[in-house]
């Protein structure tokens, strides 16, 4: 793993701890001024700001959060919460491409649709929508995001001091959950805020003015409107709150009273809307069959330990929350302070985990922890403030690791590598483990058999307690602080390594193989790139490195499908020309096709299959993964190999930098087909609409064609269109409603040609169309031929 691309996040941990280490003794020696509140507040909301408005513009909202933002566009231009109307007229076209249906599992009174999705976040979000549309929403969520954090900063700075609250604000506020849910649009953050809040109300001098109680109570009657899980979260800030009042009952009073109306009308709104008090109606009979107590150890090491959504998979700091809740234990003044947070976040964390679906669908990692690593926070920073030298430096090292992670995974193209599909193995896992079975051997919870997983958590977990011992007992010696969380590290990779990698079954060897020779192929960069045989002690030249990186799969091995059109694969391949060979059993005479599929639909490549058939060659004008299959199910059956060898691969430095959004086949021409790359295309099933006035930008892959025909469409605003097929312009000027043709001659052998189209004007259907529900800005229609 550690030759894959895990390297450079070794490489990054690295530096990260070296100037932590630089800073902390410039601090230390009074060399430089301490951050503070100012700055903890602007850098957290410029952080924020830049990658959830860059989210925006390259991804758009997913999974749950257009829903809310229906439910904002209802309040804001219906006033009210029935959402039918709004999915019918296509509103969240605004802000979203695709066709989405209205999220609801029963019907409220007179058969009216309300979301099943609370309206407190939707209601928060009205004069940002209102404002600046989707993207105010995104600018709200951030700032609600940058407050909790000074929250969280405030109270660690009073529980331990400046510098354990820098490092706690790092810990909490810049790696997962908070990133990226400190821009999402989910109730999880502004409920994170109000938690902040609660946790540093509870330690905080207490104010002496009645009317500073009301407000806080008004802010936390917020929770429930949330989300329906979040009364847990209010009924136990008010009451460890009304505790600490106990000697001043008007102030108490002054708190607990908003809360009391607020549930009120919470439950009363239920009645409204669906004739009943009970805040589970409008899942209808979801709850009773999957909201079970039975599904909690499941949840809760889910939420841990699983390698797509666990806690410590993606933040490691949050380790020292452990041993700083038994250091406020163990410390009489803290002691109660920490019963009311850490019995909170237990309630909560059991509440939530009950749902069968823990991970919360299409979600970032922790999405439902977000709401209460806030009340982990300070016992981050009393482990940070209080622990011994050794044991900080080795917070510190987790801490490096969790920003590394976090910086990573927002970097990423399409945040992909935090948004893993919730069946099968993590991305960042798949991404970083370069050769080695790393994914396969990191548990998931997200099926319902857990005896795996668990077998598979519990290797890590004694390795991690043997690096906890080592931490520990280096701390008691003359150790440089550093070497012992190193050695810590040291035990742990290895011990970790030792006991979940051995023994590995023969099937796991075979895709670690295959992993090696894949990562080969990928890397490979021509001239530049050095490859040695450390078996002979050799170098190899292109032609032997080539050979060397050749795939083999079998039926024996069990490395082929059962789905006859997806037999081996899907292989994630380089750019450049490959030769499959497909062997069947004793030369069986079965004949048919053989298919190269790129993705589930798009064939790229066809031949036959049978004794005496030459090999089937196909060309890769992008790394992608394709699959290799045949044209029947008895073939199938009879097929025992496929292998897969690279004739030429495109360098590495050589290869088209091309963003997937989306890829098509181009009708009439057998394996050529066009790459979306960017969002400012809306794809019609092979035709396809620039958005507005922005330049859509798609690739085509020619299939050998010579000729690309540009079929060009305007709206009835007509305009001058910009086009750019190869890096070659021109300009087109075309009436309302016009339409005209543009043939582009290839240059011969062309793999993947850049077209890019920009129109000068836009319009909307809905504007000139009677009837029409389309909302979005259109510039240029595009129809893409070959010849």
């Amino acid at each position: 793993a550690l030759a894959g691309p895990l390297r450079w996040g070794v490489l990054a941990v690295a530096l990260l701890a070296s100037v932590t280490a630089v800073l902390r003794a410039r601090y230390l020696a009074g060399g430089l001024p301490m951050p503070g509140r100012r700055t903890v507040f602007v850098v957290s909301l410029a952080l924020y700001l830049f990658f959830g408005l860059s989210s925006a513009a390259k991804v758009g909202p997913g999974a749950d959060e257009p829903h809310y933002l229906v439910i904002t566009q209802s309040l804001l231009r219906d006033h009210d919460l029935a959402i039918e109307n709004n999915h019918v007229r296509g509103d969240y076209r605004e802000y979203f491409n695709d066709e989405l249906h209205p999220d609801f599992l029963r019907r409220g009174l007179n058969e009216v649709i309300y979301s099943i999705h609370a309206p407190g976040l939707p209601a928060l979000l009205v004069p940002a929508y209102a404002a600046a549309g989707y993207r105010g929403a995104v600018v709200m969520l951030a700032i609600a995001g940058a407050v909790a954090a000074l929250a969280v900063f405030d109270l660690a700075a009073l529980l331990a001091g400046p510098g354990a609250a820098l490092a706690t604000w790092a810990a909490v506020c810049l790696t997962v959950p908070f990133v990226p849910h400190a821009w999402l649009i989910f109730p999880e953050m502004p409920g994170a805020l109000l938690t902040a809040w609660a946790a540093l109300w509870l330690y905080a001098p207490l104010p002496g003015r009645t009317r500073t109680w009301i407000w806080r109570g008004v802010a936390l009657a917020i929770l429930p409107w949330l989300h329906t899980k979040f009364i847990i979260l209010l009924a136990a800030a008010v009451g460890a709150l009304a505790l600490r009042l106990w000697r001043t009952p008007k102030a108490a009073a002054a708190l607990a009273a908003p809360a009391a109306i607020s549930v009120a009308l919470w439950l009363l709104l239920f009645l409204r809307l669906y004739g009943s008090l009970d805040p589970q109606v409008p899942y209808g009979d979801f709850a009773k069959l999957y909201v079970v107590a039975a599904n909690i150890p499941r949840g809760i090491l889910g939420l841990l330990f699983d390698q797509k959504f666990g806690l410590l998979m993606y933040a490691p700091v949050y380790l020292a929350a452990i041993a700083g809740g038994w250091m406020m234990l163990r410390r009489a003044e803290l002691r109660l302070f920490g019963l009311a947070l850490i019995a909170t976040v237990a309630a909560f964390a059991a509440s939530t985990t009950r749902m069968y679906m823990w991970w919360g669908g299409s979600s970032a990692p922790a999405r439902f922890l977000v709401p209460i690593v806030p009340l982990l926070a300070p016992l981050i920073a009393v482990a940070f403030g209080s622990a011994r030298a050794a044991v900080r430096a080795a917070f510190v090292l987790m801490l490096c690791a969790s920003l590394a992670i976090a910086a990573v995974g927002v970097a990423s193209p399409q945040r992909s590598l935090l948004f893993s599909a919730p069946h099968g193995v993590a991305n960042m896992a798949e991404a970083v483990q370069g050769s080695a079975p790393l994914s396969f051997l990191l548990p998931t919870f997200t099926e319902e058999e857990m005896r795996r997983p668990f077998v598979l958590l519990a290797p890590w977990v004694i390795a991690a307690l043997l690096a906890a011992a080592v931490v520990v007992l280096t701390s008691r010696v003359a150790w440089p602080e550093g070497a012992g969380a190193a050695s810590g590290l040291v035990v742990f990779a290895l011990a970790g390594s030792l006991l979940a990698g051995s023994p590995q079954p023969a099937s796991e060897r075979t895709k670690t193989t295959l992993r090696g020779r894949l990562a080969l192929m990928r890397g490979f960069d021509g001239r530049s790139l050095r490859v040695v045989d450390y078996g002979r002690r050799a170098r190899l030249d292109e032609g032997q490195m080539l050979r060397r990186s050749a795939l083999s799969v079998s039926r024996a091995e069990g490395g082929l499908g059962d789905d006859p059109r997806h037999l081996a694969g899907p292989f994630l391949l380089p750019p450049g020309r490959y030769v499959a060979r497909i062997v069947s059993a004793g030369g069986s005479a079965v004949g048919g096709t053989g298919t190269v599929m790129l993705g589930e639909h798009l064939e790229i490549g066809r031949g036959p299959v049978g004794p005496g058939a030459p090999p089937l060659t196909f060309d890769v004008p992008i790394e992608t993964a394709v699959s290799i299959g045949v044209s029947g199910a008895a073939l199938a059956r009879s097929v025992t190999q496929v292998s897969l060898a690279a004739d030429t691969i495109v360098p590495r430095s050589a290869r088209p930098d091309v963003d997937v959004h989306a890829i098509e086949p181009i009708e009439g021409r057998p394996g050529a087909f066009i790459v979306y790359a960017d969002e400012d295309t809306y794809r019609e099933g092979g035709d396809y609409w620039t958005r507005g006035t922005s330049a859509g930008r798609i690739f085509v892959a020619p299939g050998g064609a010579s000729t690309v025909m540009l079929t060009l469409h305007v709206g009835p605003t007509g305009g001058t269109i910009r086009v750019s097929v190869d890096g070659r312009d021109q300009t087109v000027t075309l009436a309302g409603n016009d339409t005209t043709q543009i043939d582009v001659p290839l240059t011969p052998g062309a793999r993947l040609i850049p077209v890019v189209i920009q129109s000068a004007g836009e319009f909307r259907p809905s504007d000139h169309e009677p009837g029409s529900t389309d909302h979005r800005w259109l510039g240029c229609q595009v129809r893409v031929r070959l010849r």
